[in-house]
C-alpha cells in the first residue's frame, strides 16, 4: 500500500474538520451573528438601529463593550463571557473590516476605561487579551 495508505485508484474520504467548517464573520452577518451567539443582546440591537439609522458596527462594538462590563459587575457571568466569545471570535475569524471593527471600537476602547477592571479583563479570552497589550 503506498504513503497515506489509500490504495491506487481511491481516493482519500476528507471529513470536513471545525476549522474547515468555519465561516468568516462580515458586516453583513454581524447582526445575525450576534443573535445566535447572545440573544441577551436584542434589546441593545433594536435600540442601536434606532438611534442610529442603521447599524453602525464601531457604535454597536462599544455598545456591547458596555454591555460585557455591565453584566460583569451585575455578576452574570454567562452573559458576560458569551458577549467575550463573540467579540473574541470577531477578532478571531472576522474579515479586515470586523476585525478593525472589534480592535478600534471594543480592545482600545476598553483600554481608555479608568478604574479596577482586573476581574472583567481577566475573563477576556487570550486572543482580545493579546490584542490589547500590541
Amino acid at each position: 500500500m503506498p504513503l497515506g495508505g489509500v490504495p491506487p485508484g481511491h481516493t482519500r474520504q476528507v471529513r470536513p474538520s471545525s476549522r474547515m467548517l468555519l465561516l468568516v464573520v462580515t458586516r453583513a452577518d454581524l447582526l445575525d451573528e450576534l443573535a445566535v451567539a447572545l440573544p441577551e443582546s436584542t434589546g441593545l440591537v433594536k435600540a442601536h438601529l434606532a438611534d442610529n439609522d442603521g447599524l453602525r458596527p464601531h457604535l454597536l462594538m462599544a455598545d456591547l463593550l458596555r454591555m460585557a462590563m455591565y453584566t460583569h459587575s451585575a455578576g452574570d457571568v454567562a452573559v458576560t463571557d458569551r458577549s467575550l466569545s463573540f467579540v473574541d471570535r470577531c477578532l478571531r475569524e472576522g474579515d479586515d473590516y470586523i476585525v478593525n471593527v472589534v480592535t478600534i471600537a471594543f480592545v482600545e476602547h476598553f483600554g481608555g476605561y479608568h478604574g479596577d477592571y482586573d476581574a472583567f479583563f481577566s475573563r477576556w479570552p487570550r486572543a482580545l487579551r493579546q490584542e490589547l497589550g500590541r
